[in-house]
């Protein structure tokens, strides 16, 4: 027996090849000599293991591939036996219940971390692990768009995903107060009088403001100015139509006081036939008359420093006339001051104060120097304001600093320059402005340019064919076409920001000074930020930051020029950029990188019929 047991033992060993020849030799000699006695105990206490050649068991406990044990369903853990199967299971990273990365397991062990749910969308977020489609809901209204959309997520479905399309789409998914179309007639300005056809109109429960449910028996003949209706009284010399028959009407001695600089007198009453000579005597007269009434004046050069306007100015009418020609352009009224840190017009009222057909011209200075200085409600139609000058300080085309509405309406201002390192202002703005079919340039100072600057948490409106430039050469250190703080929209302009040595931004807009939301939409627009002709550090045709919203769409395109790092928009941190029919371009890098649209720290991001391109060759 005892032979038996050691020869199946010493025949085991024998298998495994030369390696184990000493030990066979001496087991051999023990049997031969009696060294090895006969076993205390039975045959079945004598536990065997055999030895196999070709076993490979990396963890010692009998199983593996090639073992007579059978395999081993995980070779690193000896706690893994025989009879365990290989199960499919996955690493779970953060903890969710759900992985990722498949992992070798064995049913009825558990490893760390291991899940038997796979699939997880971001195995770096405990809080969602689910991917899930369906339809956009943006503003959370309830009804969807028929835009499919894919998103990582938790237990539900998150926002602004439904898991289905709604019956009816919604009309705008970026406004939760509208969803449906409405059938309706258009009235932009709410005077009661439409224009055009029957349209549909996204709406909520019932009709959008700015639509009527029934055409108004007269059209409208300018559905932007609420004032301005079939019927309206007719106020003269303000260059608008307002009742929409005939246009503006001519003055009667009704209206106002008149002023000429030919034949007036300021002992003179102020009529048609016996006019006051200056303005200023103009106004004191319509000022003690207790009439809000207005300020008619003919042609000619006026050096006066003008103030206290509270209803309207009117100029540009022709000379020998009786004010019943007016020619603008072609017989300017214009007032020059007198002292060089005073604009030829201030205003300073609580009312209305409406100036339309002048030029205004200031004395050349060496400090601060304007062209109008405005603390009230202003409306201007037809100014032009096209000598703001001074060998240093700042300067001011228009400066507004005023809660109540300042417009700028078919009017321009050129020629806001200084040679020195000093800052030029197009337009200035602390408050609420409107500019619209306005020419804005401003020229090279060596110092910091700006077309419009505009600090405010009302908007800033520039539209109707507005054109805003800044800078012919590189002689300014930095120059913008549009500086903005707060919200924004502009609509149907150009903007361009020339040359400069340092950075040209045709827009740099940033939404979040005012501590609420801000959105800014540029539609039907070109902006162009820098040149090709000037070695300038950077040049932005865009740059936006830190809006809710930034919406660009009808066609509109950002272009960027120069030696430096050229970004035709640069746009960051916002909650949605909303691209639609719009197009991004650079010139040539030549020094440093060029980016058609680079986009950083945007939760949510829509481009639709985008082009984006960088170079010219």
């Amino acid at each position: 027996m005892n032979r038996t047991v050691y020869s199946a033992l010493v025949l085991s060993l024998a298998l495994l090849g030369t390696g184990c020849n000493d030990v066979i030799t001496r087991l051999i000699d023990d049997l031969g000599n009696g060294a090895v006695t006969e076993p205390t105990s039975p045959m079945t206490d004598i536990t065997l293991i055999e030895v196999q050649s070709g076993c490979q068991d990396k963890d010692g406990d009998g199983f593996g591939p090639g073992c007579l044990a059978g395999p081993d369903c995980d070779d690193t853990n000896p706690d893994f036996a025989a009879e365990d199967t290989t199960v499919v299971a996955y690493l779970d990273q953060d903890g969710d219940g759900y992985g990722k990365k498949m992992i070798p397991a064995c049913d009825g062990y558990t490893k760390p971390r291991q899940v038997s749910q796979g699939d997880d969308c971001d195995d770096s977020d405990p809080d969602v692990f689910i991917t899930y489609t369906g339809f956009v809901d943006n503003d959370g209204d309830g009804r969807t768009t028929d835009e499919g959309g894919e998103t990582c997520g938790g237990a539900s479905i998150p926002a602004p995903l439904k898991s289905s399309q709604s019956s009816e789409l919604d009309c705008d998914d970026e406004d939760s107060t509208v969803y449906q179309l409405l059938p309706g007639y258009t009235d932009a300005d709410m005077d009661t009088y439409t224009v055009g056809g029957l349209v549909m109109a996204c709406s909520g429960s019932s009709l959008a403001p700015g639509y009527r449910t029934t055409a108004s028996g007269t059209a409208d003949c300018d559905d932007t100015d609420a004032s301005v209706y079939p019927g309206a009284n007719e106020i003269a010399g303000d260059l608008e139509d307002n009742d929409c028959v005939s246009g503006d009407a001519f003055p009667t001695d009704a209206d106002g006081i008149f002023v000429s600089a030919a034949s007036g007198n300021d002992a003179n009453p102020g009529t048609i036939a016996a006019p006051v000579r200056t303005i200023g005597q103009g106004l004191a007269l319509l000022g003690a008359s207790g009439v809000t009434m207005a300020v008619f004046v003919e042609e000619g050069t006026y050096w006066e420093d003008i103030d206290g306007i509270e209803s309207g100015l009117h100029g540009g009418y022709s000379a020998g006339s009786s004010f019943s020609a007016r020619d603008v352009s072609g017989t300017p009224s214009i007032i020059h001051s007198t002292f060089g840190w005073e604009p030829p017009i201030e205003v300073n009222t609580d009312e209305e104060a409406v100036i339309t057909g002048f030029t205004l011209r200031a004395t050349d200075y060496t400090s601060t120097g304007y062209g109008l200085r405005n603390y009230g409600k202003t409306k201007l139609n037809q100014v032009t304001i096209d000598q703001v000058t001074g060998t240093s300080g700042t300067k001011y085309g228009i400066y507004h600093s005023s809660d109540d509405l300042l417009e700028v309406i078919d009017s321009s201002i050129s020629n806001v320059y200084t040679p020195s390192n000093s800052t030029v202002y197009g337009l200035y703005s602390v408050g609420p402005v409107n500019v619209f079919g306005t020419s804005i340039m401003v020229n090279d100072s060596g110092g910091y340019l700006y077309g419009v600057y505009h600090y405010d948490s009302e908007m800033l409106n520039i539209g109707y064919g507005s054109h805003v430039s800044t800078g012919n050469t590189s002689g300014s250190a930095y120059t913008y076409g549009i500086r903005l703080y707060g919200p924004g929209q502009i609509r149907d302009s150009a903007v361009y920001a020339g040359g400069s040595y340092y950075h040209s931004y045709g827009i740099f807009a940033d939404g979040d000074d005012f501590g609420q939301p801000a959105d800014l939409t540029i539609s039907d627009s070109h902006v162009q930020g820098g040149s090709t002709t000037f070695e300038n550090y950077s040049s932005y045709g865009l740059y936006a930051n830190y809006y809710d919203t930034v919406r660009i769409d009808n066609g509109s395109s950002f272009n960027s020029g120069g030696v430096g790092y050229q970004y035709g928009a640069r746009i960051s941190y916002l909650s949605d950029l909303i691209v639609d029919n719009s197009e991004f371009r650079t010139g040539d890098a030549l020094w440093y990188s060029v980016y058609g649209l680079y986009v950083e720290y945007v939760a949510s991001v829509s481009l639709n019929n985008a082009v984006v391109s960088t170079g010219n060759s």
